[in-house]
């Protein structure tokens, strides 16, 4: 496990030095190791060029998030899940194990096990609010 004033990782993580980490963020968290599933204890964890993650985030072990992905605060990033390039997941949404968003998508809210997100959604799950571009 590497511990800085910014981050906490653990298991193998390949971030890219472009990438803005805020404090408080735990990358490559295994979660509960008596549920975790066999597939996801050997994945590697990726933060791709120029990602930006805002403080008190946990992405779990083998997530992926490509260049310049925005995550807000408070958000929870599953195991094996993959955030596609230019995507924004807002402030305290969780996205669970084994997710695909495509390119230049808006997530909030909740996003369940396996569910899959074209290119340039918007999508809030059961978040109810109106939403201007």
């Amino acid at each position: 496990m590497n511990t800085n004033s910014n981050l906490i990782t653990a298991g193998q993580v390949k971030l890219d030095p472009s990438a803005d980490i805020s404090p408080f963020v735990l990358i490559g968290f295994e979660g509960n190791k008596n549920e975790i599933k066999e597939c996801y204890k050997s994945s590697i964890t990726i933060v791709g060029k120029k990602v930006w993650i805002g403080p008190f985030v946990t992405i779990f072990r083998g997530a992926i998030l490509e260049q310049d992905v925005k995550i807000d605060p408070y958000c929870r990033i599953g195991h094996n899940s993959i955030i596609g390039k230019g995507t924004r997941v807002l402030y305290g949404a969780r996205i669970h194990d084994d997710v695909t968003i495509g390119q230049n998508c808006v997530i909030g809210g909740n996003c369940s096990n396996r569910v899959r997100i074209g290119n340039d959604v918007v999508h809030f799950g059961r978040i109810t609010h109106k939403f201007n571009d």
